[in-house]
């Protein structure tokens, strides 16, 4: 489940704090870990999956109408091998940087499939997190730009880092194979599509509860 809200205001030592190594709280792939030829190949597992499900309406009015954006889940099973370099990636990650207790990928996950166009446009600020579940906590935010078609607009914004980080971001995730993640609790959105379609693949890795 993931939480809107607005975000707090930016404070002069939270900006101080946001960027360890490549970034603070945010890691993303230098170059793109899929071909554009994988990510078509992906894209028609979900596309044909068996195990999978569209987001429950309670869930899409939980979001008081600020979520607009249609999201497929899709058992983990369906695209494990097609998605072996993305949980790698993910480990890695944590394992380097960010140094959580999370819950290894099982059989019984999602992974959730976000289409973003011109009737589905945006995402507005929130943050993820769990709302039911109280064994765990979602500690990274885990995203894989899935898209087959140009679009326009679509941006994924993270609140209070360095604008040149954004623009990082804005450049390189825009581009299908990039993958990215962040710690759950920062807040993020992505921007209104205004051309074309974006699609995105998403991963919430689990761990204790944050104390």
């Amino acid at each position: 489940m993931r939480f809107d809200s607005s975000p707090p205001a930016p404070t002069k030592e939270k900006q101080k704090n946001t960027i360890m190594g490549f970034y603070n709280e945010v890691y993303m792939t230098t170059s793109p870990l899929y071909t554009e030829e994988e990510i078509k190949n992906i894209v028609h597992v979900l596309d044909n999956a068996k195990q999978k499900f569209e987001e429950p309406e309670e869930n899409k009015s939980f979001f008081r109408g600020e979520k607009k954006v249609k999201v497929t889940c899709v058992a983990w099973p369906e695209v494990k091998t097609n998605l072996k370099k993305f949980e790698d990636f993910i480990y890695d990650a944590n394992n380097r940087i960010f140094k959580y207790d999370i819950v290894k990928i099982t059989d019984d996950h999602f992974v959730n499939v976000n289409y973003y166009d011109t009737e589905n446009p945006n995402y507005h600020w929130h943050m993820d997190g769990t709302k039911l579940d109280k064994r765990y906590d979602i500690k990274l935010t885990c995203i894989l730009n899935i898209s087959t078609e140009k679009y326009e607009g679509g941006n994924l914004v993270l609140y209070n880092i360095p604008d040149n980080i954004n623009d990082i971001i804005k450049e390189k995730f825009s581009q299908p194979g990039y993958a990215l993640l962040f710690t759950s609790n920062h807040f993020h959105k992505v921007e209104s599509v205004t051309k074309g379609s974006r699609r995105s693949l998403s991963y919430w890795a689990l761990g204790p509860l944050w104390r």
